[in-house]
């Protein structure tokens, strides 16, 4: 597919949207599409390996036993 059929698809796709928070959606990221890419400080990237870590060791919860945490640390 070229770049001109591309755009021709994805104006189609777009003209198809008719919910108004998805097309605000689409408008924020094609607004945003040349803006760089944060870089992450070293302590987020150390959280992010030590999570990846967490995981694959199967240290993990449900969500439901999540949510059940957030609960009982918002009623102290």
């Amino acid at each position: 597919m070229t770049t001109a059929e591309l755009k021709e698809s994805i104006v189609r796709e777009v003209q198809a949207v008719s919910d108004e928070k998805m097309l605000e959606l689409l408008l924020m990221a094609l607004e945003n599409i040349n803006s760089p890419i944060p870089e992450l400080e070293e302590w987020q990237l150390k959280a992010i390996e030590e999570s990846e870590r967490q995981f694959e060791r199967g240290e993990v919860i449900t969500k439901e036993e999540a949510d059940r945490k957030i609960l009982q640390w918002l009623k102290k």
